[in-house]
């Protein structure tokens, strides 16, 4: 009798621990892909997800051109320049020379226009565009 209560014991403790170790997988899922420094979206995967991170920075707009670009693998003076705008921001091109990304620019009601550079679903590099002059986009320093 005593043998069966431990074993019960022992399985409420082994499914409790199971319990536990899951919502914890959970929580640090959900930490990796929603850290950006809370601006609410983190992986930009379509259109939509473009929309949801300019709307989450109070650009009020919408996505008019959606286009599949390389990063370049070696950066001329203007692209060093805007990496350096980028990383300011927290945000890095480096683990994206030569690789396939796509760009989102969304036109702004006051001219101007905000774009979103996404490789694998991560951005690497947001600014706005105001009287032919670049702006990060992330004003805290962090995405």
């Amino acid at each position: 009798m005593f043998r069966s209560i431990r074993l019960r014991d022992r399985r409420t403790i082994l499914l409790l621990g199971a319990c536990v170790l899951g919502v914890l997988i959970v929580c640090l899922t959900a930490l990796h892909f929603n850290d950006n420094g809370g601006q609410g979206v983190d992986r930009v995967m379509d259109e939509n997800d473009a929309a949801a991170l300019f709307s989450s920075l109070g650009i009020g707009g919408q996505v008019v051109l959606t286009r599949d670009i390389t990063v370049p693998e070696r950066f001329d003076d203007a692209y060093v320049r805007y990496a350096s705008l980028q990383q300011a921001q927290g945000l890095s091109l480096d683990s994206c020379k030569g690789k396939p990304a796509t760009l989102y620019l969304c036109a702004i009601d006051d001219g101007s226009t905000a774009e979103l550079l996404v490789c694998d679903g991560e951005v690497i590099a947001a600014d706005r565009v105001a009287d032919g002059t670049l702006y990060p986009l992330y004003e805290t320093g962090e995405p």
